[in-house]
């Protein structure tokens, strides 16, 4: 195989995640050998579902009116092959499914035993951005500006405080005199770019208040 032909293959290979990739629901649990379950992580990203074996353990995703959205099963074996095996009284489990904004409750079935049930709620419509609500899973209450834990790299014109440096080209560095009030700037740090805000409550009659 010519150089060409390794560079193309190493290529299509790296395509093939991100013609893949949507947007999931991420899920870690903690499960316990007496049935206890704990919800260590819940969060909406870009990535691609995950594929569990038949098992004795079942995840299901619900909605509001308790119909099935999402289901997958699982196997959990509570030993480590060592030699001899070890028994241990708890296994982490990580699963992706596909989000549905219409996810509502988890639950968590052993041999068809109901042993977790929780509200995850991911967007609850009421303008604030909070709880496990991120622009990916509830764009109508957290914007491109919140900070949510979410990076949105696009070049849209509005830097997402959650990207790292560089890693976003909306978030150009400030500088002051250039005539633009960027977010990292202020009235008091550039007044030459911000405009003075209205200090109502401050014991002076300023310019606009009455």
């Amino acid at each position: 195989m010519g150089k060409k032909q390794i560079i193309s293959v190493i290529t299509f290979l790296l395509i093939i995640p991100l013609i893949h990739a949507n947007t999931v629901l991420y899920l870690q649990l903690e499960v316990f050998k007496n049935d206890t379950v704990i919800l260590k992580n819940l969060e909406v990203m870009v990535g691609r579902t995950s594929y569990h074996s038949e098992g004795n353990y079942k995840v299901q995703l619900l909605d509001d009116d308790k119909n099935i959205i999402s289901e997958k099963s699982l196997d959990i074996n509570f030993q480590i092959m060592t030699d001899p095996p070890q028994e241990i009284n708890s296994s982490p489990v990580s699963m992706r499914f596909d989000y549905d904004p219409s996810i509502r409750y988890l639950k968590v079935f052993r041999n068809e035993t109901e042993i977790f049930f929780k509200d995850i709620n991911t967007c609850n419509n009421n303008t604030i951005c909070e709880d496990l609500e991120s622009y990916l899973s509830c764009p109508s209450d957290c914007s491109l500006n919140s900070t949510d834990g979410i990076c949105i790299k696009d070049k849209d014109g509005i830097c997402d405080p959650d990207c790292s440096e560089g890693a976003d080209p909306d978030c150009v560095s400030a500088v002051c005199g250039d005539g633009i009030c960027q977010e990292s700037e202020t009235y008091k740090s550039c007044p030459d770019d911000c405009e003075k805000p209205e200090l109502c409550g401050n014991g002076i009659c300023e310019a606009d208040e009455n």
